[in-house]
């Protein structure tokens, strides 16, 4: 299983189950292709785990492994490192409560199937979130002007 996700946000840009038990190195490759032709936008970064030593990519972006200790890194390559961690929660999130614990479908092609919907329906949970966000602000702008007029012609009648 591979999963890719934006750095600011958390949005699922990738899944992709790979047949067998791939190292994980091997899969970046497939992996970035995935993310290329989903996201509009081309990766600059890639921040990976120590699964991920020798993956021999060779493309545009730059693979950052992650590494215990900070030792000469940059601090501010140091942040984005440490927020691959990330992912973590997420791959959980996605087995816990968008159906990747259990496959029903058959297949590679089912396995593949079923990751890209768990990652497309964890997406549409987030922006069914940020809509809800968004309705309510605007609910609350309407809410208060309306309140607002409406004591102000209760002022009004009292003169």
């Amino acid at each position: 299983m591979s999963i890719a996700a934006t750095s600011k946000g958390g949005w699922l840009v990738g899944a992709k189950a790979l047949p067998g038990n791939p190292y994980d190195g091997h899969t970046l490759t497939r992996a970035l292709e995935q993310v290329s032709k989903i996201s509009p936008r081309s990766v600059s970064h890639v921040f990976v785990d120590l699964g991920y030593r020798g993956h021999g990519y060779v493309g545009d972006a730059e693979v950052h492994v992650c590494k215990r200790r900070q030792g000469r890194t940059p601090q501010s390559l140091w942040r984005w490192m440490k927020r691959r961690s990330a992912i973590e929660p997420t791959i959980g999130h996605l087995k816990q409560h968008h159906g990747m614990s259990r496959n029903p479908l058959k297949g590679n092609e089912g396995d593949g199937v079923n990751a890209l919907l768990s990652a497309a329906g964890m997406n549409f949970s987030k922006l069914r979130a940020q809509l809800g966000k968004i309705l309510r602000l605007f609910m609350d702008a309407i809410t208060f002007t309306h309140s607002h007029q409406f004591s102000q012609l209760c002022l009004q009648g009292q003169r």
